[in-house]
């Protein structure tokens, strides 16, 4: 797990990174690497994936790229919070977490989810 979690963070803090790797990952195990920047990039287990969080944060992405776009057409700076935003998802339900961290990132106090009538 550290060995993972230090590859990933390489190409962000190279010096700790390998400081890491040095000190901590390589005298454990000598069949590692000789530097973090040569080890492989770590492999993604697809049993592991959470499809749903997958689609959820897409929803999410494109909800805060059309609240950031209508606040700049509308001359609404970001630093300005606002009292409410309606959104449509369909009739999907999102989560509360999401539905939070579009709010956080809308800088708004309460989304309203507008569901569409099935007929």
């Amino acid at each position: 797990m550290l060995d993972t979690l230090t590859r990933l963070l390489a190409p962000f803090v190279p010096f700790v990174a390998e400081y890491v790797w040095q000190h901590a990952i390589k005298p454990g195990n000598s069949t590692m690497a000789e530097s973090v920047h040569l080890a492989t990039w770590p492999v993604i287990d697809p049993n592991r994936t959470d499809e749903r969080l997958r689609t959820d944060m897409v929803v999410a992405r494109q909800l805060v790229e059309t609240g950031r776009a209508a606040r700049k057409a509308s001359n609404i700076r970001i630093r300005q919070p606002l009292q409410r935003v309606l959104i449509s998802v369909g009739d999907k339900e999102l989560p509360a977490e999401i539905i939070a961290q579009v709010t956080d990132e809308l800088n708004v106090r309460e989304v309203a989810t507008l569901l569409r009538q099935m007929r």
